[in-house]
């Protein structure tokens, strides 16, 4: 029941407002095209802004070619992005980009330039910096009224930050080279007091020295570990040419002479040889066709032989060189024996608690070289990697004039004025509907005087009776007088007809109650007691020389009057 009953409420509601709008409509409609119009004007003659914008690619800090060691792709780093997302925008950046395209002067109108403090304001606010989200680019976009200028802003923007970059990691680069200059130096002269100290060492002590053909070098495990391993591979080269020579003696002639063709590389033995195969197949083709004794056959056997005796020979030439080889590969390893039994002899006396000072300044000296010559490798390094072209901020799309302005936007404001004027319409109406406190419908009769409502008659009904008079409003009447006996019951003597001031329709009203209701057979009697500003005889066509003045002074009966 109860939702029921809160559906025809909340539909009368709605039609309440709707007649509300519908009724004062004028003013909605003033009101919005007032707005409409106002918004248009301002916008029209608001300065046209304009938007420029270029777009940057930001990597991290690297040559564009890998020297020393592989590169490899930076990742995303979302901090070192926002971190340049603020440097962008900092004085670093704007403060060279003022200074060079002159913003102080030329926002100041011709007067007297600007404070560099309130041109940066400016500046940054039609600064608009945006990063793109899981990539490495950067726009920076630029609006201001001029687009040229606005281009020109972004693009010098971009240059200034992609020479920002590389200035600073050169400064850094420079200030590392020349602390690296600087420890070297130093390194350097801590190399040569350790160098004399060694060399003072050996000769207070007597240190015993390698003598290595014309020169002489001191004594130390890594010339030991040296000669080791010298003698370790004299050892297998003189063994490797042992068994070569005794393996190649077991072979027969012909053997022999084969597996030399392929283990020495000398074209005149492969000549001789190849030569030697193809006069033996000359002759046994010779052999065939022609005896033992033809001129022929003899001449290409004594060609046989001498080609023999010439691969023989150099044959016992080769062994012989095979075999002198393998006699100084054995000298060498006697001769790097004896050495380094000197040397053993000579360490097991360097370990003695005398030469023990001398160790530690040779290791030292040592320590102190190979920071030396890892500092100096640095420095080149470094020096050359300076040199190195770098990329790590890359113009994607350059700034370009705009021809199109980007504010005022005229759809958008009127859009937003057309909206906003028809809210204020149908506000400011409901706000006139507020304050105005006439009685407009029959639920208002009915709720403010607790008296129920008998009929509505239109403004337009005509007087009943004529021949143009509507059916609707004929019927309008005959609707009252059936609600009014309802009302009052059949048996119904007299009615007044009044209104709360002079026009609203008292004589109009009874003077067609009189026709309705004489129309359904009951005898009607008007009474028009307006004694000002009467009426009712010009709607029933009757001479009102005689009436309620006249009854109420006495001058009439009421016989008389009727």
């Amino acid at each position: 029941m109860e939702s029921t009953q809160a559906s025809p409420e909340a539909r009368l509601h709605f039609l309440d407002y709707w007649r509300v709008i519908r009724t004062r409509k004028v003013i909605v409609f003033v009101v919005f095209l007032l707005v409409v119009l106002v918004t248009a004007v301002i916008t029209y003659f608001q300065p046209k802004i304009f938007l420029a914008a270029t777009r940057i690619q930001v990597e991290q800090e690297r040559p564009n070619i890998a020297v020393f060691s592989s590169q490899q792709a930076a990742g995303y780093d979302p901090y070192f992005l926002q971190t340049q997302y603020e440097i962008i925008q900092s004085q670093k950046i704007l403060y060279p980009v003022i200074d060079r395209l002159g913003l102080q002067k030329r926002w100041s109108g011709g007067a007297q330039p600007l404070p560099l403090e309130v041109t940066f304001k400016r500046l940054k606010s039609a600064l608009a910096v945006r990063r793109f989200r899981d990539t490495s680019l950067i726009e920076i976009a630029v609006q201001h009224e001029d687009p040229q200028l606005a281009a020109d802003i972004a693009n010098t923007i971009a240059e200034v930050f992609e020479r920002d970059r590389l200035e600073v990691k050169r400064q850094q680069t420079s200030k590392g080279l020349d602390k690296l200059r600087e420890e070297l130096a130093q390194q350097e002269v801590r190399v040569q007091e350790a160098q004399q100290k060694v060399e003072q060492l050996r000769k207070d002590l007597d240190v015993p020295v390698l003598n290595s053909g014309a020169s002489e070098s001191m004594l130390s495990d890594q010339t030991l570990a040296q000669l080791q391993t010298r003698l370790t591979e004299a050892r297998v080269e003189a063994g490797g040419q042992h068994t070569r020579l005794e393996e190649l003696k077991k072979l027969s002639h012909e053997q022999l002479r084969n597996a030399i063709g392929t283990i020495v590389n000398d074209t005149n033995f492969q000549g001789l040889l190849q030569n030697l195969t193809q006069t033996e197949l000359a002759l046994e083709t010779l052999k065939e066709d022609y005896g033992p004794d033809h001129p022929t056959v003899r001449t290409t056997m004594a060609q046989r032989d001498k080609l023999e005796e010439q691969l023989d020979a150099r044959v016992d030439g080769i062994m012989h060189s095979f075999e002198v080889q393998y006699h100084m590969a054995q000298s060498t390893v006697e001769e790097l024996e004896k050495q380094l039994e000197t040397l053993k002899a000579s360490s097991l006396a360097m370990a003695s608690d005398k030469y023990l000072p001398f160790r530690n300044a040779q290791r030292e000296e040592e320590f102190e070289v190979q920071l030396s010559q890892a500092l100096k490798t640095r420095l080149q390094q470094t020096s050359i990697e300076m040199e190195v072209p770098r990329s790590p901020v890359e113009v994607v799309d350059h700034a370009e004039p705009s021809s199109v302005p980007v504010r005022p936007n005229m759809w958008l404001n009127v859009s937003i004025g057309a909206v906003v004027g028809l809210l204020l319409g149908v506000a400011l109406t409901f706000f006139i509907e507020f304050l105005d406190t006439s009685v407009k419908r029959m639920e208002d009769v009915e709720r403010d005087l607790g008296l129920p409502v008998l009929g509505v008659i239109a403004q337009s009904a005509g007087l009943l009776g004529k021949d143009d008079v509507s059916p609707s409003h004929v019927e309008a009447y005959r609707m009252l007088r059936t609600n009014i006996e309802f009302a009052k019951g059949s048996a119904i003597k007299s009615l007044c007809v009044l209104s709360a001031g002079a026009g609203e329709g008292k004589s109009f009203t009874i003077a067609n109650l009189a026709y309705v209701f004489a129309q359904h057979g009951a005898r009607v009697l008007v009474v028009d007691s307006d004694l000002r500003r009467p009426g009712v005889h010009r709607y029933l066509d009757v001479n009102n020389e005689i009436g309620l003045a006249e009854f109420l002074s006495g001058q009439k009966t009421v016989d008389q009057v009727i």
